[in-house]
């Protein structure tokens, strides 16, 4: 099976002041366009699936332009027939249950998987299993999902986890609310 992996995609994030031709933000574009060229790539590859391990987009609650550019996305997979897992990342991860998640707008289309509610969830796609570990609101938290995680004997697991892994300093960003799995801790 082949999968197109892909993370930290900031879906609606701006920065600085310069606009596009059609007076958007254009570091929103250029990200909104590298995007577009990923799912380009995945579709003409024919991959099997697309794994989006965390942060599709730059805030719990992003601009309607930024949900819009994803489902216009995420449904070119779903009409592709080739399934796409997501897990919320601590940048669109709410702190708050009651917020709510942009995730759910996802979860009624066809081959889509979405893992947002801070707790552990397998994804089964014929002899492959996606394990998947979302951002949690606090590091212990995060360690007792991880915890769950284990091998299906027979399949092919694939662990898929929103986190900086501590020994390996260039794998932690330092941010803010940001999980941590030790070296080691999975199988």
């Amino acid at each position: 099976m082949r999968f197109l992996h892909v993370s930290d995609t900031h879906l609606g994030h701006v920065a600085y002041t310069k606009l596009d031709e059609n007076g958007y933000n254009q570091r929103e574009a250029d990200i909104f366009n590298s995007f577009k060229q990923a799912v380009d790539k995945a579709l003409s590859l024919k991959v099997d699936a697309v794994l989006h391990a965390g942060d599709l987009f730059d805030s719990i609650r992003p601009s309607n332009r930024a949900i819009h550019f994803a489902l216009e996305q995420i449904l070119r997979f779903s009409e592709a027939d080739v399934p796409f897992v997501a897990i919320a990342g601590n940048h669109s991860s709410p702190r708050l249950r009651e917020t709510g998640s942009v995730f759910r707008l996802f979860e009624h289309l066809k081959g889509i998987s979405v893992v947002y509610a801070g707790a552990y969830e397998k994804v089964e796609m014929g002899d492959i299993t996606v394990h998947c570990v979302p951002h949690c609101t606090t590091q212990d938290a995060f360690a007792e999902e991880v915890r769950k995680v284990a091998p299906i004997p027979g399949k092919t697991n694939v662990a898929m986890l929103h986190c900086g892994v501590s020994g390996v300093e260039r794998f932690a960003m330092g941010e803010f609310n940001e999980n941590i799995l030790p070296s080691g801790a999975l199988w």
